[in-house]
């Protein structure tokens, strides 16, 4: 499981302590100061930059090997870690990217010895910075990224995403899991994970996990060549149909098409497995054989006789039938990860 450590109102970085938490910068300065009444404001000013920091770093690690000896089976980590600190969309919203400023990057590189201590990092919006600190302890054995998210807008608490947003929100860059939040009715949250979410996750995660076994060879995770294109890991609804049953069941009809197979190949890269090492297939007529699973029921099957079928006619085959129970009582987890 995970445990999360809300650090929302945490400034380890002492320059970060801007606004309403400047005092925490003028105390530690008067401390120095009192106890070395000879010191320059400068050098009182540099000696409490360095303390305040050791001492932030100290807490924040003590606090993660606390917890792990508490609970040693957890995940932990700190919710909002990274974080880029742009929040003026409001002041900027026609000039605003989203992107992590270059000062905020050099400022998360001071807090490497939380990801070298590994530090889940559980991130709201800053993904991409996400993903470039979870590598840079180790490259081969990245921290997994666990990404939180709303099924709702911040403005009207009432109206869930579509599936254009959710497919925004779930696959626009390759990370572990996400986590929903939000503070609508049960039977509300239940309605749109059914007829909207739960469909979605069933789609995306099949995609991926296909595209990882054709493309890596299911040592490695399918991501975009480029980060920002429009690339998305779907199955082609043309081919391949998702429908929920009067009982609550979910089907699956049909197979991926040659050209849905080759598409993982030209816009996509693989990002290696902790621990693997992948090269991307360059050849499409080198698979002879697939079968992608996201649960016991839920599978698709294709020998190199049907591969080599697809490839010459292209067919829209609705040949295989997978069924999902969802009930209010199951957990359904579905991931990307072998």
């Amino acid at each position: 499981g995970l445990a999360v450590i809300d650090w929302e109102n945490w400034r380890p970085v002492w320059i970060r302590n801007w606004g309403s938490k400047d005092i925490y910068r003028k105390e530690s300065i008067e401390l120095v100061q009192q106890r070395d009444l000879s010191l320059s404001e400068a050098e009182a000013k540099n000696i409490a930059k360095i303390e305040f920091e050791a001492a932030a770093k100290s807490i924040m690690l003590e606090s993660l090997k606390l917890g792990r000896e508490m609970k040693p089976n957890r995940l932990w980590g700190y919710y909002l870690y990274p974080d880029c600190y742009n929040y003026d969309y409001k002041q900027n919203p026609h000039n605003y990217t989203g992107t992590c400023l270059d000062i905020e990057i050099e400022r998360n590189n001071e807090l490497n010895w939380l990801s070298s201590r590994n530090a889940q990092l559980f991130v709201r919006n800053r993904v991409q910075e996400a993903i470039r600190i979870s590598q840079v302890s180790n490259s081969t054995h990245p921290l997994p990224v666990f990404v939180y998210t709303r099924p709702v807008f911040t403005d009207v608490y009432e109206e869930y995403l579509s599936q254009n947003y959710s497919i925004l929100m779930v696959s626009e860059l390759n990370y572990a899991d996400i986590m929903l939040f939000s503070q609508n009715t049960c039977r509300t949250l239940d309605n749109y994970l059914r007829r909207t979410l739960i469909p979605y996750l069933i789609n995306v995660t099949m995609a991926a996990k296909i595209c990882s076994q054709v493309l890596c060879q299911d040592s490695g995770a399918c991501a975009r060549k480029k980060w920002n294109s429009s690339a998305y890991l779907h199955l082609n609804p043309e081919n391949i149909v998702i429908q929920m049953t009067k009982d609550g069941k979910y089907t699956l009809q049909g197979q991926p098409a040659f050209q849905d197979l080759q598409t993982f190949i030209e816009k996509f890269d693989c990002r290696c497995y902790a621990g693997h090492s992948c090269e991307p297939r360059a050849d499409i007529n080198d698979i002879h054989y697939l079968h992608t699973c996201i649960s016991e029921d839920i599978c698709i099957q294709i020998s190199s006789n049907s591969l080599s079928n697809i490839e010459a006619s292209e067919e829209k085959i609705l040949s295989n039938r997978t069924v999902l129970s969802f009930t209010s009582e199951s957990e359904v987890t579905l991931s990307t990860h072998p």
